[in-house]
């Protein structure tokens, strides 16, 4: 961030944050600057649940992905995808990468259509 000043300043980067700061540049009337203040700007740290991966693991289930997004009045379109399971022997090392292909399968769908998410909780409040 540079040092300067700013109209709104915007404290957390996480979903929340940024997309406040993003509709609010895209606002037509709106011609101020805007800080989005995160302390961790790669958002590596974030705490995220393996218990999906676990289990796949541990079943031996198949990891299935499912978004759902609006296209116009009436009519929504279901993207469907399964996640390949990789298993090298290290169950820790297998859950974190599974874990991680399923983070990034979020925020693919994420980056499709950003007006149509939310966090319903504060999912870079701890440490992993």
């Amino acid at each position: 961030m540079t040092v300067g000043s700013y109209d709104v300043v915007i404290v957390g980067g996480g979903v929340i944050g940024s997309a406040t700061a993003y509709f609010l540049a895209s606002e037509p009337d709106f011609d101020g600057r805007i800080a989005v203040i995160e302390k961790d700007s790669t958002y590596t740290d974030a705490a995220t649940p393996r218990s999906a991966a676990d289990l796949v693991l541990r079943t031996g289930a198949v990891l299935m992905t499912g978004f759902c997004t609006w296209e116009q009045p009436g009519r929504y379109r279901l993207v469907v995808r399964e996640l390949p399971v990789r298993r090298t022997g290290d169950d820790d090392a297998d859950a974190l990468a599974l874990t991680a292909a399923l983070s990034r399968e979020i925020e693919d769908a994420i980056r499709r259509a950003p007006a149509q998410w939310v966090w319903m909780h504060r999912r870079w409040k701890t440490q992993p």
